[in-house]
């Protein structure tokens, strides 16, 4: 026969207290006195007790249930918060019902129908991972009467500031709040450790712009560009953009980027300023094999894009070529920078473009994708080119040469976004300024480090009228260092 389930009375009985204290020691109840919480937390272990879900809802009219709704899982920025959300949530005797949408594939009809049926089954609050502006959106606007945690980037095609004003309208500001990382100090951090270094020739490789992690990197990143053309060390950028996260994207990207600047470069004398160039991967006027291992298949398109980018300034054309990866996908590559800047109008003015002496990736895998490339055309890193990253994934540390990257700490924003939702649900609830770099991506935070809200991170409003950032710093490793002195 099975055995009988031991009640809350029988608890309280053997630890000789109340079952109201009972009740407030598996609420984790400040009112408790540590030596009862001990014992009764002791009994509790002793008898096996379980504390009934459904009574407990009943009696409390709360469900401990944590709604999360994602998009992004394929890629290690939101995965890692979403981890961090359950673990901490756990930790406080909350169940998180996860619900995964494709960012890509959704609607907003689907967004809602899964917000209500969280609500119809009793969740108490919500955290919406919101990567995309079509995300953001539903989330915002998606009529729920309990506490909500946006996660999201401060930037996109979506501007948060005039939603906001608009919920606050209906919706209590302590019923709203939006967290992110500071991707602007970020991509800051960037430019100023290359311009130290010395190198003045950037290429960017921007993510998918309906994604507002890539919207607000590519933003921050031509501010930063911007800024340095009042110093004495102005730079220049080029800026390729290309539709998807993934390492072959990428590769495939690059391998193109490549294959242009080859191809102008045959169009020039070697005598006209370019050997320098050309002998960096020790060729006489190109940069390796354009049959090279895994890209036998795409080098004959990569000339014809290179050569059309050149004969389009002939016709008066755009300056913004489209390019044929292997996939027959169109991209575009654009480049960008300021009219004071010398070099450019390269394309324009029928010049090659100028190599970048580093190049940034918006996250790691496009880092890792450049990287194969310049491997398969003889272009040494950080020898010939600097590459630097964004993310810092487990591998990162570990690739050859070891990647220089930004370092989120998407661990802290999934404590932050429950302890926020903790002290909107009434139960206190803090956050963090003590977790340091090497937590980052540790997974589990300890709840005792959750102390008070974080004064030191910026916009560290609290009202739901702008978004937390917290700081995300840059690891310095060997794929980036000076420039070679013959491009410098």
């Amino acid at each position: 026969m099975p055995t009988k389930r031991v009640s809350i009375f029988q608890v309280a009985q053997a630890a000789g207290v109340s079952h109201q204290t009972v009740s407030r020691v598996i609420n984790q109840s400040p009112n408790v006195s540590e030596q009862t919480r001990a014992r009764v937390l002791q009994v509790i272990d002793e008898l096996g007790y379980r504390p009934s879900g459904a009574a407990r809802a009943l009696a409390t009219r709360k469900s401990r249930t944590i709604a999360l709704i994602a998009g992004g899982i394929s890629y290690y920025g939101p995965l890692s918060t979403i981890a961090s959300v359950e673990s901490t949530a756990r930790k406080h005797g909350l169940h998180v019902s996860i619900s995964i949408m494709n960012e890509a594939e959704y609607t907003e009809r689907d967004f809602t129908q899964v917000a209500h049926s969280s609500i119809d089954h009793g969740a108490d609050a919500f955290v919406f991972v919101a990567p995309t502006d079509a995300m953001l959106l539903a989330a915002l606007q998606v009529k729920v009467d309990v506490p909500r945690v946006i996660l999201t980037s401060a930037k996109g095609n979506v501007d948060i500031k005039p939603w906001l004003e608009e919920l606050s309208a209906d919706t209590p500001t302590s019923q709203i709040a939006i967290l992110g990382i500071d991707q602007q100090n970020a991509m800051e951090q960037i430019v100023a450790h290359l311009s130290q270094l010395g190198h003045r020739r950037l290429l960017y490789m921007a993510g998918p712009q309906e994604w507002r992690d890539a919207a607000t990197r590519k933003s921050a990143w031509l501010d930063a560009i911007r800024a340095s053309l009042s110093t004495d060390a102005p730079l220049q950028t080029q800026i390729i953009e290309v539709d998807d996260w993934s390492a072959q994207s990428a590769y495939e990207a690059m391998n193109l980027y490549i294959q242009m600047w080859q191809t102008s470069c045959t169009h020039h004398a070697v005598g006209a300023g370019y050997a320098d160039y050309a002998g960096i991967a020790g060729n006489a006027g190109t940069f390796g094999n354009a049959s090279s291992a895994g890209n036998a298949g795409s080098a004959d398109h990569g000339a014809d894009v290179a050569s059309h980018s050149v004969g389009a300034a002939d016709h008066g054309e755009t300056d913004k070529p489209f390019m044929q990866d292997s996939r027959s996908m169109e991209r575009r590559a654009e480049w960008q920078s300021e009219q004071s800047v010398v070099g450019v109008e390269s394309v324009e003015a029928k010049e090659p473009p100028l190599w970048a002496t580093a190049i940034v990736a918006a996250n790691d895998l496009q880092a890792f994708g450049i990287r194969r490339a310049l491997y398969e055309h003889g272009i040494r890193v950080p020898e010939d080119v600097s590459v630097v990253g964004f993310d810092d994934m487990p591998v990162a540390d570990n690739a050859i040469p070891p990647l220089t990257t930004i370092r989120p700490n998407f661990s802290k924003l999934g404590v932050e976004a429950m302890a926020t939702l903790l002290h909107m649900l009434g139960e206190g609830g803090a956050s963090s300024s003590n977790t340091n770099a090497d937590d980052a991506n540790a997974g589990d935070v300890d709840a005792g480090e959750m102390s008070a809200l974080d004064a030191n991170t910026d916009n560290a409003n609290t009202s739901g009228r702008s978004i937390r950032l917290f700081d995300a710093p840059l690891v310095i490793r060997q794929s980036t260092t000076a420039p070679a002195s013959f491009v410098g």
